[in-house]
C-alpha cells in the first residue's frame, strides 16, 4: 500500500471576503449618511446587505469594529488627498495635474453625502476616546507624511520648517471645508480660487511663501 503524500492547503481566495466586507461598509457608511449615528447598529447593517446578523460579526465582531474600519478607510482617503496635493508642489507636476487635483479637493467639499458621512462619523468618534485616539492618529500619519515628502524637494529645510509647512497645507485644506460647504460663502469665492489655492499649497511646500 502505497503512502499517499499530503498536498499542501491552497491558500483561501481573499477576494470575496474583502469584496463582502467592503460591501458592510459600504452599507454602514450609507446608513450614516441616511439615518444618522443612531440607526448604526450591526443589525441594521446586516439587513441593509442581506445578511444574517452571525455572517456580518465574522467580519465585523462588534459595532466598534465596525465603526474604526470606518474611520481607518477615512484616513487612508485623507492620506491620499494630501500626498496628492503635495505631489502639485512638485517641479515637475504640470498645470492639467495641479488642475485634477484641485478639482477633486473642491468636488469632495461640495459633495453633501460626503459631508454628512464626515459630520456622523465624527459624532460618533467624539463619544469613544479610543475612537477619537484613531481618528486623531490619521491626521499624525498624514502630517507625517507630508513633512516626509516635503523634505524630499527640500532637503536643506530644517525638521522643524517641514513640520510646521506641513501644518499650514493641512490647516490650509480643512478650513476650506468651511467656505465650499456654506453656499452663501461659496458663492462670493472667485473663479480664481482653485488656481490660488494651488499655488500657495506648493509656495509653503517649497518654503518660498513671503
Amino acid at each position: 500500500m502505497t503512502q499517499s503524500i499530503a498536498q499542501p492547503k491552497r491558500a483561501a481566495n481573499p477576494a470575496p471576503k474583502q469584496a463582502r466586507k467592503d460591501e458592510i461598509l459600504a452599507a454602514a457608511r450609507r446608513i450614516l449618511i441616511e439615518e444618522g449615528h443612531h440607526r448604526l447598529t450591526l443589525r441594521n447593517v446586516a439587513q441593509n446587505v442581506g445578511i444574517k446578523l452571525a455572517s456580518l460579526q465574522y467580519h465585523f465582531s462588534n459595532k466598534n469594529a465596525l465603526i474604526t474600519a470606518l474611520i481607518d478607510t477615512e484616513n487612508d482617503s485623507y492620506q491620499s488627498l494630501m500626498e496628492s496635493l503635495l505631489g502639485v508642489a512638485e517641479a515637475s507636476a504640470d498645470d492639467q495635474a495641479v488642475a485634477s487635483i484641485m478639482d477633486r479637493l473642491f468636488e469632495e467639499y461640495q459633495d453633501e453625502r460626503a459631508l454628512k458621512f464626515h459630520e456622523q462619523l465624527w459624532a460618533l468618534s467624539i463619544r469613544d476616546p479610543e475612537m477619537m485616539k484613531q481618528y486623531l492618529q490619521g491626521y499624525e500619519d498624514v502630517w507625517d507624511s507630508a513633512e516626509a515628502t516635503i523634505g524630499r524637494f527640500d532637503p536643506a529645510s530644517t525638521k522643524a520648517e517641514r513640520r510646521t509647512r506641513a501644518a499650514l497645507i493641512i490647516a490650509l485644506v480643512d478650513g476650506l471645508d468651511t467656505f465650499l460647504t456654506a453656499e452663501p460663502l461659496r458663492r462670493r469665492l472667485p473663479n480664481t480660487m482653485q488656481e490660488s489655492v494651488s499655488e500657495l499649497i506648493r509656495a509653503i511646500a517649497r518654503g518660498t511663501l513671503g
